[in-house]
């Protein structure tokens, strides 16, 4: 389901944005592997994975989000 137009976008946009959050780019990559992987999720409980888009994802990244801080 995460094989859509923009999904790498949004992607590449969680890992730079990871990179101001944590100490090494190693870690800014997996963080950021995870939130999208884990957004992604929550976007294919929510809508399947045959009607998900790049949007979906960026909706759903909250939800990942909180479940990384606890």
């Amino acid at each position: 389901g995460m094989a859509t137009a923009g999904s790498g976008d949004v992607f590449s946009g969680i890992v730079t944005a990871c990179i101001n959050k944590t100490d090494t780019l190693f870690s800014a990559a997996c963080a950021g592997v995870y939130l999208h992987g884990r957004a992604g999720h929550f976007a294919r409980q929510q809508n399947g994975a045959d009607y998900m888009n790049a949007s979906d994802i960026t909706h759903n990244l909250a939800e990942a989000l909180k479940e990384l801080n606890r």
